[in-house]
């Protein structure tokens, strides 16, 4: 879930997983931003809480995830748009309930920056 459904391209967001009410808790996660159907993440990520870092799949910082394997009912990450960027982004999330069990590549929200 986003804090925000739009920002100025000089603002950051945060984004958070949260355990559905009732539901399972989850092991781990990662998450990217996207700009249309490019498959590269862009932006950056900075955990918000002990239960997060970041990770360089294409750029440095661009990818959040777990940092344990620990259950975990919620994680916060701040999201920072790349530089003059404007436009519509999506985030997507990968979460495991255990290592056997996980739903990849999940559209979680999307965002304008204007």
């Amino acid at each position: 879930a986003l804090q925000k459904n739009s920002i100025s391209n000089s603002e950051s967001v945060e984004f958070s997983i949260n355990q559905k009410p009732g539901g399972p808790t989850f092991a781990g996660f990662m998450v990217q931003a996207r700009a249309g159907n490019s498959p590269t993440p862009i932006g950056t990520f900075q955990p918000k809480g002990d239960n997060a870092r970041t990770v360089t799949c294409s750029a440095e910082n661009d990818t959040g995830s777990h940092n344990s394997p620990d259950s975990k009912t919620s994680t916060t990450l701040i999201w920072t748009p790349p530089t003059n960027f404007k436009g519509s982004v999506t985030f997507y999330a990968t979460v495991a309930e255990t290592k056997l069990k996980f739903w990849t590549r999940q559209k979680a929200a999307t965002l304008t920056v204007k």
